[in-house]
């Protein structure tokens, strides 16, 4: 590939107006029927071979079980459940949901590397993967592909994403941690309803789980190493009844982020202690139910050596940052139990623009910075497979 720029430039208004479907279309998690179909229409077109996961989600490919190298790309598929305000002049036409974490972006470039990569396959010593996410946004997309065994002898597998927080013409290229573990915890608090002003303090099940939720916060903080949490959030607290009557069920919910495993370990074994000394001090039964987890990502070294080797033949070194560890989270990181795996992000930040953070309803990475995208997936591709 002797022009990586002509070619992206050939393929710079399919991939907008690729976007625009996409944002126009947002759908979410598990009911991405319009794009799944969309991409199938798309690769069809341009004759790669794919093959579908569990409805929605796609697996396409260049050069199929040649040789022995392989490099693979993902990206999610679905949105949020967001409504759609931002300055872009087209808008989601679903209500209350929107692409607010750019995976319309991602899907639509991966399409237009394809159309690029198509017409140089013969020329690739190698197979490139990429795999199209239906819901991708918990454990359950990433699982179903690793399941399904269609994924093998892959060597480095990327997940490449803007940032906004970084301007335009810069990524971020670190190996170790890149984004903390999640994990979410349903505390059912089982009390004895009542009205009796003689005993409020015991079988209340408002009071056990209040005093949970004012002191978890400190407790943790005091018994762990600081550096290895990340944050420590009550994302719901739900109970009540009427009039003077104590309730006899409170339900709590709280999100943890941690930087490994064995801090998970500890953070629910203090957990643990300090629920059973609420349930002997109010009298109350509490179950305890993990409802999300995922494990925090750490970048694989050749994985990212590659890629940095990649970016800067693009941008000189000023431009290329490691990037602490973020408190998101992304289900991107079940893939590193079988594979080499490395998150990248490009910057999509304007200079003179109000940029507007992903998982916010004005969500706006700027259209310039899709150029770095295809540039550097493309560099790093034709570096590998050369």
């Amino acid at each position: 590939m002797k022009n990586i720029e002509k070619e992206i430039s050939d393929v710079k208004t399919y991939l907008l107006d690729l976007r625009k479907f996409f944002h126009q279309h947002a759908e979410i998690s598990g009911m991405e029927e319009v794009t799944s179909k969309r991409i199938r229409q798309e690769l069809a077109k341009m004759n790669i071979e794919y093959e579908i996961v569990n409805d929605y989600s796609i697996i396409a490919f260049i050069n199929r079980d040649k040789d022995k190298k392989c490099i693979a790309f993902r990206n999610g598929i679905d949105a949020l459940s967001i409504e759609d305000n931002s300055d872009y002049p087209y808008k989601s036409l679903n209500k209350n949901v929107s692409h607010a974490i750019g995976n319309d972006i991602c899907t639509a470039a991966n399409l237009s590397i394809l159309k690029i990569l198509k017409k140089y396959e013969k020329s690739l010593n190698g197979t490139v993967i990429f795999i199209f996410e239906s819901k991708g946004l918990g454990s359950e997309g990433p699982n179903e592909i690793i399941n399904s065994n269609i994924l093998k002898n892959i060597d480095y597998l990327y997940y490449i994403v803007n940032l906004p927080q970084i301007k335009i013409g810069q990524y971020t290229l670190g190996s170790g941690l890149k984004l903390v573990g999640s994990n979410t915890l349903l505390f059912k608090w089982q009390g004895c309803e009542n009205n009796n002003f003689d005993t409020f303090e015991n079988n209340d099940s408002v009071l056990a789980s209040a005093s949970f939720a004012l002191n978890i916060r400190n407790m943790l903080a005091r018994n762990l190493n600081q550096a290895e949490i990340y944050n420590i959030v009550i994302t719901r607290f739900n109970s009540g009844g009427y009039y003077n009557i104590i309730p006899n069920y409170c339900e709590l919910s709280l999100n943890l982020r941690y930087a490994n495993l064995d801090v998970k370990k500890k953070m629910h074994k203090i957990i643990k202690d300090y629920v059973h000394v609420l349930e002997n001090q109010y009298e109350v039964k509490v179950e305890v139910t993990s409802i999300a987890d995922v494990p925090p990502l750490y970048n694989d070294e050749e994985a990212i050596a590659l890629a940095r080797k990649s970016a800067l033949k693009l941008v000189n070194k000023a431009a290329i940052s490691n990037f602490s560890p973020i408190t998101s989270s992304d289900p991107f990181s079940f893939y590193a139990r079988k594979y080499k795996v490395a998150g990248i992000a490009y910057g999509s930040g304007e200079q003179d623009k109000k940029q507007h953070m992903y998982y916010t309803d004005k969500f706006n990475p700027s259209e310039k910075s899709f150029d770095y995208l295809l540039k550097l997936v493309l560099t790093i591709i034709t570096d590998y497979l050369a």
